[in-house]
């Protein structure tokens, strides 16, 4: 059959669509029902106002758009979005070859007569339609809870965050692939691909709070800097960001496709 593993795949975690999917539609919905007490919104606002500026700055925040229906949804949405759809990246990765290869199973699926790039090829894309599908369906919560809203919600600002979540999304997948072709292990595989993942956050964190010359070159390496889906929603596509982000993306998955056609899959 043409495209075996992408349509097994595509079916096997076709579940994840409706658990993520649904799970951030539900804390889409959760923002706007907020929304209808506007005395909360002014209250977080001056929480939010005591807070330090360099805290401020290291979420992104613009008080004068929190103060607001449209910016208070946009900031508690995409603030840890990535954060959120990372975990489910993480273990998207995983599942393309590290999970296979640990439970001693990656062998027996070699043997079938298919090249070792189209396995990885045909499960990547198919988890590419996974995230797509679980964003669409996020999105769902907003359209929803425009409805029953007493304010003109910015429906497709919103939609544009979530689809500017696309790049940074498959770069993790990417990533965590390439961690696991590296090492053999999916423990070891894990543990690498967090902590890239984290020193990025917590880069991308520090170069927003300091002027310091070095941590702002070290922004450039931090896919989270060019991961900025609260700004998409009010300025609009950053076309740089995705590029960088395609990029980057495309760059790791060829290399990934050179070092598991070139490496031995038992230990």
């Amino acid at each position: 059959m043409a495209w075996a593993n992408f349509w097994h795949t595509l079916k096997q975690h076709r579940n994840q669509i409706w658990l993520w999917g649904g799970g951030l539609a539900f804390l889409a919905l959760l923002l706007i029902g907020m929304v209808g007490d506007m005395g909360l919104i002014e209250s977080y606002a001056q929480i939010m106002e005591s807070l330090p500026d360099e805290l401020m700055s290291a979420f992104g925040a613009d008080m004068a758009a929190i103060s607001t229906p449209d910016g208070f949804i946009a900031f508690g949405f995409f603030s840890y979005i990535l954060i959120i759809i990372a975990i489910y990246a993480v273990n998207a990765g995983l599942d393309i070859v590290a999970t296979d290869e640990d439970e001693g199973m990656l062998d027996i699926v070699l043997t079938l007569p298919v090249l070792r790039r189209q396995l990885v090829i045909e499960r990547f894309l198919a988890f590419a339609v996974i995230t797509v599908s679980i964003l669409l369906v996020s999105f769902i919560g907003f359209v929803i809870g425009a409805q029953f809203t007493t304010f003109e919600m910015n429906l497709g600002g919103m939609f544009l965050g979530i689809i500017s979540l696309i790049p940074s999304t498959l770069f993790i997948i990417v990533l965590v692939v390439l961690c696991s072709v590296i090492f053999r292990r999916k423990s070891s595989a894990l543990a690498v691909a967090v902590v890239i993942i984290l020193v990025s956050y917590f880069v991308d964190m520090l170069a927003m709070t300091t002027t310091n010359d070095v941590i702002q070159a070290m922004s450039y390496l931090s896919f989270f800097t060019y991961s900025k889906s609260q700004a998409v929603v009010t300025d609009g596509v950053i076309w740089r960001d995705l590029a960088v982000l395609g990029v980057a993306t495309g760059a790791l998955f060829l290399l990934t496709l050179y070092l598991f056609d070139r490496r031995d899959v038992g230990l």
